[in-house]
């Protein structure tokens, strides 16, 4: 199943994994860089499937990522960029991180208001 832009043989296998280790074993596959995932199920429609809701949660916690990421370059600040590899977190904890992104995000849009109110009402005192 080589191919010319492959620098080694690679095997097409199928897994099946329980519902409640799925997420550490794919999360451990990732990690190592080893797996390329397919879509056996591209012609079945995305509320169709099993798991929106949590592609729905990862899809907002990457717009609130990216917000926040924009906001810091906003500010004229750099963030360092990651030491060594990064892992996924355990399930246990994805909560906690999507509620304090969450958490995060809408007090810097607080902020933004405030900061734009605060504008608008100075240049209105300067005429």
């Amino acid at each position: 199943m080589g191919s010319m832009f492959r620098s080694e043989e690679v095997a097409l296998v199928q897994l099946f994994l329980p519902t409640s280790a799925a997420y550490t074993c794919v999360s451990q596959l990732g990690e190592l860089g080893l797996v390329e995932f397919r879509d056996l199920n591209a012609s079945v429609s995305a509320f169709q499937r099993r798991f929106v809701g949590d592609v729905r949660r990862c899809e907002e916690l990457e717009k609130t990522f990216t917000f926040l990421q924009e906001e810091v370059r906003r500010a004229g600040l750099e963030l360092p960029p990651p030491e060594g590899r990064l892992l996924a977190p355990p399930p246990r904890d994805l909560l906690r991180i999507q509620e304090e992104t969450d958490r995060l995000a809408q007090e810097l849009r607080d902020v933004r208001g405030n900061q734009q109110s605060l504008r608008v009402q100075l240049h209105q005192l300067r005429l």
